[in-house]
């Protein structure tokens, strides 16, 4: 609050900067910070300065053991896909306690680029490297749902299955198959996956409103409002979330 206050006014924007500044020096290893002072720097069009700020993410790797994953995350977030794609090639060659996790997010970054067939490829890559691993299972899968691949639905649903027994990142398989399910036209095996979902991770607001827009469409108005009202517990002034409520009533 006390940041975008001293924002508003452009005499003030020093101010903010200098905030942000002493947040950074006052606890040098903390990420958050970081990040913040690179966002200001961004609204302000300051490239030079942006870069500086997110340097020691990148060269100190004791402190910051996923630095480049962070920053780009960070370059992903303002959609500069250029800088995140070759934040991750450095990572994958200079880190090789992170070359996994960086090829996983190198291939999200590929497809945000529009090379679909060159993220699909490195995922391929990756599930033959990595046999049975849950992220890279939800990886694909991710792919197969955003790019409408109806010629890999069947076997994306075979995969995921095969994962669901896994404790690791249980509520994420059951969510990411109910997506697949649904893209395939298979409504009431979506339910049904993102059900098991939630009995996992009972709060996940991402299989909620999967399964309340799933509702909807098929005009399960009742079972529809029980999810947003735990939705609404969470967050009781969302505007999505009230909006859906009305629509059910």
């Amino acid at each position: 609050a006390m940041i975008g206050h001293y924002a508003k006014s452009k005499e003030s924007t020093k101010k903010a900067e200098q905030f942000l500044k002493l947040r950074v020096e006052n606890d040098p290893s903390a990420v958050a910070p970081i990040l913040n002072l690179a966002r200001y720097y961004r609204q302000a069009r300051d490239a030079d300065a942006i870069l500086a700020t997110i340097a020691p993410l990148l060269k100190d790797a004791k402190r910051f053991p996923k630095g480049h994953l962070i920053a780009s995350e960070f370059f992903v977030e303002a959609q500069a896909y250029g800088p995140a794609e070759k934040t991750l090639r450095e990572a994958i060659e200079t880190r090789p306690e992170i070359r996994k996790e960086a090829e996983i997010q190198l291939a999200r970054v590929i497809y945000l680029f529009n090379r679909t067939d060159e993220a699909f490829a490195l995922g391929d890559k990756l599930a033959t490297q990595y046999p049975g691993d849950s992220e890279i299972g939800l990886l694909r899968a991710d792919l197969v749902e955003m790019a409408k691949r109806t010629d890999r639905y069947d076997a994306t649903i075979q995969d995921l299955r095969a994962l669901v027994d896994s404790p690791a990142r249980k509520s994420e398989v059951h969510f990411s198959l109910g997506r697949v399910l649904r893209a395939k036209g298979d409504l009431t095996g979506a339910i049904g996956e993102f059900e098991e979902s939630l009995k996992s991770n009972p709060t996940n607001s991402d299989a909620l409103l999967a399964l309340v827009a799933v509702q909807i469409s098929e005009k399960s108005y009742i079972p529809a409002l029980k999810h947003i009202k735990t939705l609404l517990e969470a967050d009781p002034d969302n505007p999505q979330y009230r909006l859906l409520r009305a629509l059910c009533l």
